[in-house]
């Protein structure tokens, strides 16, 4: 078991959950992109 990595799909959770969120949210058409700071 010392290949199994809990953070790395634990964050690849997230990332599914927010690109759901996202897709719900966004109107049709419209892209998302990464806020520049």
């Amino acid at each position: 078991m010392r290949e199994h990595d809990d953070r790395e799909q634990f964050l690849a959770g997230i990332d599914l959950v927010l690109a759901g969120i996202i897709a719900l949210h966004l109107p049709s058409g419209q892209a998302c992109t990464p806020c520049a700071t």
